[in-house]
């Protein structure tokens, strides 16, 4: 079941009256479960009534927010570097770029990871770890 509620800005006179006031014209947001996932996010709506439509069309039909497509890892890097072109970046950094993303692509391949939404801060961290130690001069003595 889906709630709709006004989340007040910093400026509204009524703020202190919470969520359940409705008269002023604040953004009003959704909150709740719809197919079993929790949705919780903005309707770019000020009208009540428009809102209280919208919401009880997505329970009719039991649509949910669209999720994303995922982007495969080396689709990311291919974008990545074509912006670094574009941008103009000089050919030292976009070399340098291109080996870590060969990097990352290795070790994706490794460890069967085929896109980035499978690609979390753990991941990150054993990617980084991977990298051979290097030692400064002043260590090696």
């Amino acid at each position: 079941m889906l709630t709709i509620y006004r989340r007040h800005r910093k400026n509204c006179k009524q703020r202190h009256d919470g969520r359940s006031y409705r008269r002023c014209l604040c953004p009003i947001w959704v909150d709740g479960l719809l197919n079993e996932v929790e949705i919780r996010k903005s309707l770019k709506i000020r009208d009540w009534q428009a809102a209280h439509q919208l919401v009880r069309v997505w329970e009719a039909e039991g649509k949910r927010e669209e999720r994303p497509v995922p982007i495969f890892i080396k689709d990311a890097c291919d974008k990545f570097i074509s912006d670094a072109e574009a941008r103009g970046l000089r050919e030292p950094t976009v070399y340098k770029y291109r080996l870590l993303f060969r990097q990352l692509q290795d070790f994706a391949s490794v460890y069967g990871l085929a896109s980035m939404v499978e690609f979390d801060v753990d991941w990150v961290r054993r990617f980084r770890a991977s990298w051979p130690k290097k030692t400064s001069p002043r260590e090696r003595n």
